[in-house]
């Protein structure tokens, strides 16, 4: 998806754009700070912006430049801290996770929050929420207890996936042992992220890597500490992770650490990208979050140092840009859906819009005191042109489902499956798949004409290997059913006939011998015939005279 090019030059916060989540006249001392905010997705509520703050409250927000009134809705959801939201894909529904334990569902609709239900599993203080982008009825959440559970909204009672990590202490020792055995304990979970409705991100406080999960399996029966799939590791083992997002469209992750470094990974291979490290972030605390814009083109994150920073995805390293105008740690950043806004929560009791758009009525703002405009940080100069512009060793992001540009649908490849590995056998499967005369069970197992004008080049000499030489995998293998050594198909061995059955062959042959002619070679071949079947007629009517 293509970066827009000028919006970060713009952004700007002005005098109306300033909410103060202050209430009554209490002093500001005493005044709940908020943790988090989100803007709702739902086309024709786009400018609605949720936050929530220490004393479990929810309040929805006006955000456009002609508002009437700001706060359109408050709420007092939990009676405990709430420290994140989510909205459903839709915008119809939105997920908080508070201090009190719980979880629970709401129905936003246009001025008013309805609970739907409550979800109770944590026994610790929930920190994460994340719905499932393709299904609005699973979510996961995640708590200081370390488990981590996967919900679905039309079971309540029930849990889908229930996975403990654990960590293992080494500087730990049991009493009463001569060898140390290390202890187990419980981080805590600090971020989750879904990839697709198979892959679900964790992220502990006092690790640095991520775990990486596969919804496909049980972890719930596991009695011993289950193993993630995939682990994405970072560069100080000792720095905990923040908060993670992620960029869908292109198939990448971010994931913001304590030592003050976002990095960038591939959700498509699970591997860290070797020039996507962003430097400069001030992450004093497991309160500061990172966002990446719908567009894909900027990310933002708060700050410990009372501003935020903005980075553009195309160019990692130092920031690009400063947002001021805070006088406490900033916490929470939230891009809105057309990339325009981005909005920024303090601990100053103060949520601030900085918009890419003038708005109606504005003249030139540049000479304006009272609007505060980002602070440009010029990017190092590239070593290549002498001048601002992608690192050299900067890759185009791999997208995680192409997009087809007739229908307009991703779409996800099937893999290219050999079952003999071999560069012929796989041109072999390419041809047939573009012909329907053939298939590829043909192509592989038979001396079809593509088989054999195929060629590749032999590892020992680097020469092409003639076409007579290839031949079936399974030709020197010995074929036990011919044999007769086959264990499921056995000889069929003639039963010896009963001994009426021979009397009676017997007496049949007998006649026939005395209707031919006695003569010559045939008379004596006769006779001695007649001869051995009367032997054979005397050992076999012995037992009737015995009886």
């Amino acid at each position: 998806m293509p970066v827009p090019p000028g919006p970060l030059a713009l952004l700007r916060c002005r005098p109306q754009d300033v909410f103060s989540t202050l209430e009554g006249d209490e002093p500001m001392a005493s005044q709940p700070d908020s943790y988090c905010c989100r803007f709702c997705p739902r086309p024709g509520s786009r400018h609605v912006l949720v936050s929530a703050d220490e004393d479990g409250a929810i309040k929805l927000w006006d955000s456009r430049p002609t508002a009437p009134q700001r706060v359109i809705h408050a709420e007092a959801a939990h009676t405990n801290a709430i420290y994140e939201l989510d909205w459903s894909h839709d915008g119809r529904h939105l997920l908080s996770a508070a201090g009190d334990r719980t979880v629970k569902l709401w129905d936003v609709g246009e001025v008013q929050l309805t609970q739907l239900a409550v979800f109770s599993r944590h026994s610790r203080t929930v920190k994460t929420v994340t719905f499932l982008q393709e299904d609005p009825c699973v979510f996961a959440s995640g708590g200081r207890d370390g488990a981590i559970v996967v919900w679905d909204v039309r079971v309540t009672k029930q849990v889908s996936h229930e996975i403990r990590p654990r960590r293992l202490d080494p500087d730990s020792r049991l009493r009463g042992t001569s060898a140390a055995r290390p202890a187990e304990s419980t981080d805590t979970i600090s971020s989750l992220a879904f990839r697709d409705g198979t892959y679900l991100m964790s992220a502990a406080s006092g690790a640095s890597a991520v775990s990486v999960w596969d919804l496909r399996k049980l972890y719930s029966i596991a009695q011993r500490q289950p193993p993630p799939v995939y682990r994405l590791d970072g560069a100080e083992p000792g720095r905990g992770v923040v908060s993670m997002t992620t960029d869908r469209e292109q198939g990448q992750l971010y994931v913001s650490r304590i030592n003050d470094v976002i990095q960038r990974y591939s959700m498509t291979s699970w591997t860290a990208d070797p020039a996507g490290t962003f430097s400069g972030a001030q992450c004093g605390s497991f309160f500061v979050r990172c966002s990446v814009s719908p567009n894909g083109g900027w990310l933002a994150a708060g700050g410990s140092d009372h501003s935020a920073r903005l980075w553009s995805t195309r160019t990692a390293g130092p920031p690009v840009g400063r947002l001021g105008g805070h006088t406490d740690e900033v916490t929470c950043v939230a891009w809105s859906s057309d990339s325009n806004t981005l909005a920024t929560v303090s601990d100053d009791q103060h949520l601030r819009l900085w918009r890419t758009d003038p708005c109606p009525g504005d003249t030139d703002t540049r000479e304006d005191t009272s609007v505060l405009t980002m602070e440009r940080l010029e990017p190092p100069a590239c070593s290549m042109c002498g001048s601002c512009g992608p690192s050299p060793g900067a890759t185009p992001p791999l997208p995680l489902y192409p997009l087809c540009r007739e229908t307009g649908i991703r779409w996800r490849p099937a893999p290219l499956r050999v079952l003999y590995g071999s560069p012929g056998a796989a041109a072999s499967v390419r041809q047939a798949r573009r012909s329907p005369r053939k298939t590829p069970a043909k192509v592989l197992f038979s001396a079809s004409p593509a088989a054999r004008g195929a060629a590749c080049l032999t590892p020992e000499t680097g020469r092409r290997r003639p076409a007579d030489q290839y031949r079936s995998p399974t030709a020197d293998l010995p074929n036990f059913v011919l044999d007769g050594r086959s264990p499921h198909r056995p000889l069929s061995v003639a039963a010896p006939p009963p001994a009426a059955a021979q009397l009676a062959h017997l007496s049949v042959a007998e006649e026939t011998g005395a209707a031919e002619p006695r003569g010559g070679a045939s008379g004596r071949q006769t006779q001695s015939s007649a001869g051995q079947r009367k032997e054979t007629n005397a050992r076999v009517s012995v037992p009737n005279r015995c009886v």
